[in-house]
């Protein structure tokens, strides 16, 4: 988290009226709200904490994109959420993210190094055109990711293998 909340501080020397918000809370809120006082964007960015389930569908309804920066992150359910409310992203190049962001279409992925994060960053401020876009197909690229989608991908997989069985020249061993 410490490495948003710097990219943050590069992007604010260009666009000062710029706000991050940080929603959820864990064992380094306090070491991040220092980093944050010490960096001298106490005013600009927002610690919401644990927000309930109609509080953060606000918070994405309040964003023009959204930032990601975990390189352990598995499941990025909050992608799915971000992508749900119509939001680019730009996020760390990490597994699991890169599941869940198309690259050049509804988000970045980029390595996690302070420049180039940054840059796809200002790029989505400044072209409101490919924001509109992103977030069009994020909204579009979500729907994969349903229940209902999973679950008929798995079925598919399932019944292909099954087809493989049955065929001819394969054989199943009990182990």
């Amino acid at each position: 988290m410490p490495f948003i909340i710097e990219c943050f501080a590069e992007v604010r020397k260009q666009y000062p009226k710029t706000k991050l918000v940080l929603v959820g809370e864990g064992p380094e809120s306090e070491n991040l709200k220092k980093f944050a006082g010490d960096l001298g964007l106490t005013d600009h960015v927002i610690f919401a904490g644990k927000l309930s389930s109609e509080d953060l569908v606000k918070a994405y309804g309040g964003a023009d994109l959204f930032v990601f920066g975990s390189l352990t992150e598995t499941q990025g359910i909050v992608l799915a959420e971000a992508k749900a409310a119509g939001l680019p992203v730009v996020a760390v190049n990490a597994y699991g993210v890169s599941n869940m962001v198309v690259d050049g279409d509804d988000g970045f992925l980029v390595n996690p190094e302070l420049r180039s994060f940054v840059q796809k960053i200002v790029l989505l401020i400044e072209d409101d055109e490919l924001r509109k876009r992103m977030g069009d197909r994020a909204l579009k690229n979500v729907q994969q990711l349903s229940s209902r989608n999973c679950t008929e991908k798995l079925v598919t997989y399932y019944e292909s293998l099954l087809d493989g069985v049955n065929r001819p020249g394969w054989q199943v061993k009990a182990q």
